[in-house]
Order: structure tokens, then sequence, then C-alpha cells
């Protein structure tokens, strides 16, 4: 079960990065101490992976539109994202109108770091 403050409601893209953050809980529930860093790094491995499972646009914009980094800073979380674009054969082009000009930056920063 899964509870959350029904104001995200009026944010849509921060109630989909809640919702994945939390299913990713349950996804990566029973391999807390597989994960490098062990149990101490659970809630780090549980936002990267639901950047790896497709939820980077809501992990990059929606800690911007809060104003909270959470468990990567902004920068880490874009290098995640910059990632799993190239990964995919995906350009920044296709992401671009989803995130703010700030997010953007961050983003192709990124993408010119992994050459």
């Amino acid at each position: 079960m899964i509870r959350y403050d029904p104001e995200l409601l009026k944010s849509p893209l921060q109630f989909i990065n809640v919702l994945a953050h939390e299913v990713m809980h349950a996804r990566l529930s029973g391999m807390e101490d597989e994960v490098p860093g062990g149990a101490g790094a659970h809630e780090l491995a549980t936002d990267l992976g639901c950047i790896i499972a497709g939820f980077g646009i809501f992990q990059l914009q929606g800690a911007d539109d809060a104003g909270w980094t959470g468990y990567m800073s902004q920068q880490s979380r874009a290098h995640a994202f910059a990632l799993f674009l190239r990964r995919r054969a995906l350009d920044q082009d296709c992401v671009a109108k989803h995130l703010s000009q700030r997010c953007q930056k961050l983003v192709k920063r990124a993408l010119a770091q992994l050459g």
C-alpha cells in the first residue's frame, strides 16, 4: 500500500515521481544488502532504479519543481539520466520539452561529460 499526501495530485509530475519511487522500493525489497553500499544506500539505489526503469524525467524535473534534491544531487540525477538516454540512443531533443531550462542544462552538461 502506498500512502501519499492528496495535495500531490495538484502536481501530477511530482505525484508520478513519488509513486515510481515507492513502487521501486517494493521492487528492491529484500535486495537491500545486495546493492553497492548495502542497506545504507537503499534510498539512493531506489532513485537510481527509477531512472533506470525510465522515470528519469520525473526524477529530475520532479525534484527540481519541488526544490528538493532527495537522495541524489541534481547533477548525479542528470548524469544517470544522460547515461539512460545515451544507452537507448536517444538525444536530449526528445526530452527537452519536458524539462525546465535548468534541467536541460544539467542533462546537456552530463551528456558532454559522457563524450
